[in-house]
């Protein structure tokens, strides 16, 4: 168990390699998949160096492919030079070399010694490595018709002449069935990771559109998706069920005073400190709007909800984030409004929020800087 994670941490390496701190998602998942592609592509070259060590054990020293043993070494040794220079980021150059070393080496194998050895698969799948490595352009179409016109020549001379260099029948039939191995292993493996990296981005993809991006709590879409579907669970299940309302004292003030930039780090410290207290399962916290946030407590009675929101509004102002234009203190405080049921059918969600919005406009009215349930 232990080597084959050594071997893991290995492979990873290389699928990692020339990844830069600034990537996009997009861009780490592109070079990764290159890189796999190049170890595929290695993989895949080796075929033809175990064919010629199977050879040299089992049959005469006339029928050894050494020309064959030969180009898949070049293969193998391209393969990692694609490795090599997305390290140093010459990160088009490996995508042309990854090409177009594969596409070489077939084509001069079906012209000088294979014949029926299950390469022709390779000019199926080039166009779809070729479109996903280029992209939709002028370059990748010149690629696939010259990949198209290369096919149509060994079709051609396959059929009108034999190999320069022919392979024994022993060795196209063990070829035969290596490469078709390989190709299924090569394939499987390239379409898990691309089905990973689908779902990978999938679940980004939602990320973004329910976080908030400055704060990096759920957002207000994300709030208008859980609220109700918690309500329903906590009625079903007749448990408590809070709700506190937070709002940044005076904070349009502080922005005029420091800056939006400066309001923007406020936020983001404050969104921390909210955070930090929701630790129980199927609890949340959301950017409701603004410098107001919504926390959302299940089976929590009044007590502790009130409880929880005292702790925060005294973390917020321990803070000590500066405010001196606020009437209300030196430093960024907040005002808090709860409230708590054992939801029943007579009582939509709605009223609960409401009276949490109450008691936040009534703590307002009393001066802010507290807490009111």
């Amino acid at each position: 168990m232990m080597s084959f994670n050594i071997f893991y941490e290995k492979i990873l390496q290389f699928i990692n390699t020339g990844i830069e701190d600034d990537f996009t998602y997009n861009e780490t998942r592109y070079l990764q998949f290159t890189n796999l592609a190049a170890i595929a592509t290695a993989f895949a070259a080796a075929n033809g160096i175990f064919i010629y060590l199977y050879e040299r054990i089992f049959l005469p020293p006339q029928e050894h492919s050494l020309f064959q043993f030969l180009i898949s070494c070049t293969l193998v040794l391209s393969s990692l030079t694609v490795i090599a220079l997305n390290r140093y980021h010459h990160y088009d150059k490996a995508k042309d070399l990854l090409l177009l070393a594969p596409l070489l080496v077939v084509t001069t194998l079906a012209f000088t010694s294979q014949k029926e050895t299950g390469d022709h698969l390779y000019f199926f799948l080039a166009p779809v490595g070729i479109f996903f490595f280029l992209g939709l352009n002028k370059k990748s179409y010149m690629w696939v018709a010259a990949t198209f016109v290369l096919f149509l020549a060994i079709l051609y001379y396959q059929a009108n002449y034999p190999p320069l260099s022919p392979l024994n029948e022993t060795s196209v039939q063990f070829n035969y069935i290596t490469t078709l191995i390989t190709i299924f292993i090569v394939l499987t493996t390239l379409t898990a990771f691309l089905i990973n990296t689908n779902i990978n981005m999938e679940k980004k993809l939602t990320e973004l559109f329910e976080t908030d991006h400055l704060t990096g709590l759920y957002n207000r879409h994300k709030y208008s998706l859980y609220s109700k579907q918690l309500y329903d669970e906590a009625r079903e299940k007749q448990h408590h069920f809070s709700v506190l309302i937070f709002d940044i004292d005076h904070f349009k003030a502080y922005n005029d005073s420091y800056g939006h930039l400066a309001g923007d780090n406020a936020l983001r410290q404050i969104a921390d400190i909210l955070q930090k207290h929701i630790q129980k399962e199927n609890d949340y916290m959301f950017r409701f709007g603004g410098e107001e946030f919504v926390a959302i407590l299940t089976d929590t009675p009044l007590e502790n909800a009130k409880a929880l929101a005292q702790r925060i509004h005294e973390d917020i102002l321990s803070a000590k984030i500066e405010h001196k234009s606020s009437p209300t203190h030196e430093y960024i405080t907040c005002s808090a409004g709860v409230s708590s049921a054992v939801p029943n059918r007579t009582t939509p969600y709605l009223s609960l929020f409401e009276q949490a919005d109450n008691n936040l406009y009534r703590a307002k009215r009393e001066g802010r800087n507290r807490v009111v349930a």
